[in-house]
Parts: C-alpha cells; sequence; structure tokens
C-alpha cells in the first residue's frame, strides 16, 4: 500500500465525521453534531497514528469501526442507532488487541467467548425483546475475545543464531616479535578465530616517531604467526584514510562476521589502564569484551570509569617477556644483530630489507598525523 494510500485512511473518517456533523447540525441534533466531531478527531488521529506505524491494517480497522460510529450519529439511521453500534466495537477489536495475555488470562478470554456464545443463541432461541440487537453484542463481545486469544498465542521463538567467538588483537608490530606470538599462542586459548590487524596509523603512537611502511609490517606479522592455527593477519585499516580507531575496525569486522558473532578485544595491560581515553570506549564495551594481557601475579585494576558499567574483561596470562620492539629496533641502530626477541623468519626478513638500520623503518616509511586517541 503507498504512503498516499496509507494517509487517505485518516482523511476519510475526518472528511466523513466533517459531514455527518454538519448533517446533524442541520437535522437540529446539536449533541450529535459535538459527538460525530469529537469521534472523528480521535478516530483519524488513532488511525493516522497506526499509519505512521506502520500498521496499515489496524489503520483501517479503526477507520472502520469509527465510519459505522459515524454512521449510527447519522439522522439516516436516527431509529436504529444501536444497530451499528456492536458491529463498531468488531472492527476496533481488530485495532486493539494485546499481543501478550499470561495463560490464565487467556483461558478466561475463551471462556468468556463460549459463554457469550451461548448467550447470544439462548437470546434468540428465547425470542427475547430485542433479542437480534443483543445477540449481535454478544457475538461482537465473543468475537473480542476470540481475536485476543487468537493474536496473543505462543510463538516459536527462532533460535538466536551464535557465531564464532573472535580475538581481535591490534598492534602497530614494528617489527613483530616474540612476546606478540606469545599473546596470539594464549589467546587462541579462548577464542575460536584470532584475527590479528595491522595498525595503518595507530592515534596513540601518532607523532611519536616515522612508521615503517605498512606492507612491511604486514610481512612481518604473517612470517611472525606463521604455523598458528585459526589465525589471520588483517590489513583493513590501511584501506581507510585517517588514524586506526579500533571503533571502525570493530564495526567493519561485525559487517563481515555472522550475526551472533562474539568479538574479544585483545590489550596490554597498559593500554588497558588508558582504555577510557580511546575514541568511543563506550561504545567498543557494547561491542567486544575485553581480554587483557596481564604479566603472571599482578593484579588488574579497573579503570575508575568502568565503573557501575557492564564491561566484561577477563585475563589472559601470558609467559613473562621482556621483548620489547624498540629495543629491537635500538639494538639494529647500534648495529647488532636484533637476538633472540623476534624469529629467525622475521630476523631474515629485516636484514633482507635493510630495515630499522637509520633509526627508522628503512628508507620506505608512513608519517602519521597527530592525535591522541585509539
Amino acid at each position: 500500500m503507498s504512503e498516499t494510500r496509507d494517509l487517505g485512511v485518516p482523511v476519510l473518517v475526518l472528511l466523513a465525521a466533517i459531514a455527518v456533523a454538519a448533517w446533524c447540525a442541520a437535522a437540529g441534533q446539536a449533541v450529535f453534531a459535538v459527538a460525530s466531531g469529537a469521534l472523528g478527531l480521535v478516530g483519524a488521529g488513532l488511525a493516522l497514528r497506526l499509519t505512521l506505524r506502520k500498521a496499515p491494517l489496524r489503520a483501517t480497522a479503526t477507520a472502520v469501526g469509527s465510519l459505522l460510529l459515524l454512521a449510527a450519529l447519522s439522522p439516516a439511521f436516527e431509529t436504529a442507532r444501536l444497530a451499528w453500534i456492536p458491529w463498531a466495537l468488531l472492527a476496533f477489536t481488530a485495532s486493539l488487541t494485546r499481543a501478550t495475555w499470561s495463560p490464565r488470562a487467556r483461558v478466561g478470554l475463551l471462556a468468556l467467548a463460549l459463554a457469550l456464545v451461548v448467550a447470544a443463541l439462548g437470546v434468540i432461541a428465547l425470542r427475547a425483546p430485542n433479542a437480534g440487537l443483543l445477540a449481535a453484542f454478544a457475538v461482537a463481545g465473543a468475537f473480542a475475545c476470540a481475536l485476543n486469544v487468537v493474536v496473543s498465542r505462543p510463538r516459536p521463538v527462532a533460535p538466536t543464531t551464535v557465531g564464532p567467538v573472535v580475538g581481535v588483537y591490534g598492534g602497530s608490530f614494528d617489527p613483530f616479535h616474540v612476546g606478540h606470538r606469545a599473546i596470539c599462542e594464549a589467546s587462541l586459548g579462548l577464542v575460536q578465530r584470532l584475527l590479528v590487524v595491522v595498525a595503518a596509523r595507530p592515534p596513540h603512537k601518532l607523532g611519536a616517531r616515522e612508521l615503517t611502511a605498512f606492507h612491511h609490517r604486514v610481512a612481518m606479522t604473517r612470517i611472525g604467526v606463521e604455523g598458528l592455527p585459526r589465525t589471520e593477519v588483517l590489513e583493513l585499516e590501511n584501506r581507510r584514510d585517517g588514524p586506526s580507531y579500533t571503533i571502525e575496525t570493530l564495526d567493519a569486522l561485525r559487517r563481515l562476521f555472522p550475526p551472533g558473532s562474539r568479538f574479544r578485544l585483545v590489550l596490554g595491560a597498559d593500554a588497558y589502564e588508558e582504555f577510557p581515553t580511546w575514541k568511543a570506549w563506550e561504545e567498543i564495551l557494547e561491542k567486544a569484551d575485553l581480554l587483557v594481557v596481564a604479566r603472571p601475579g599482578h593484579d588488574l585494576e579497573r579503570p575508575p570509569e568502568f565503573e557501575g558499567r557492564n564491561a566484561p574483561v577477563e585475563r589472559l596470562d601470558v609467559p613473562l617477556s621482556d621483548a620489547s620492539s624498540s629495543a629491537i629496533r635500538a639494538r639494529i641502530v647500534a648495529g647488532e644483530p636484533p637476538g633472540p626477541q623476534v624469529s629467525p623468519a622475521v630476523a631474515a626478513y629485516i636484514a633482507d630489507h635493510g630495515l630499522y638500520r637509520d633509526g627508522t623503518g628503512g628508507g620506505e616509511v608512513e608519517v602519521a598525523p597527530r592525535s591522541s586517541v585509539t
């Protein structure tokens, strides 16, 4: 049904009300004229509200009920006004049903519907005065009860789609070292799939130093996670302009994974302490749980901003390591080999491409804009 046609329903009720009110006024029935105008405003308003809520069938039922009551108020049916009322109530029933009733209330409504049907048959059989009118009221009431029972019947609940538990571990990985590998290995015990996201322009490090070219950091990360099951290195942050904000990365990942997927954001203890400074950090908590890397024997203190919030945080114990990307770069600048803090394959890649010898990523660098949030 088109929008124009939908809006025609309340307009029709309003026009009918104006016509009946004018008719009643001309016939000297001032009370019925006022009643018609009030009924038209209420009926048209309710029909319009249901139309805007995209409930055209209920809006139409409201309009039909209003028109039937308006017919009862018109001078043409002055001698049989009551005959229209049960059918008007019958129409209103379709627009005012409740979607939920308790099981006991549903049984009561069904019993009442049966009693009203029996009453209707009884007054007809006994040929009581105004039997037809009384039977019509009884049938309308029975229909209203039965319709509420049908509409509120329990429906099977569709099973909730359950997707994988996905770990999201982001970092600049400049270079990827054995400490990063240890975090990946520990995370795999708590997630079904691990996404290692190489940050293109990490905001918390912007302006501090020139980043090694993105493709080099991706290559070292792929080499570093080689052999790990259910692990994938992602380059999606380099497809966006500007700083690599975590909330934008999570939004992109949620579009890629099936509904019901549960995301767990892997953070270091230092990043966890600074988490409330990140961009849209409250929204991040709504979209991912936190998996925080902690040193053995050390407790994690929740940031004060987490008080009173539903922020699922789980501790991830990782073997103690003194691996540091900045220390590795400093060793290479000093003319020393990177040492055991990186795997032999990553060390070979660094040597083959001449990375870090001059204090940068080696000739091909990314200069990041300044920012203060992650």
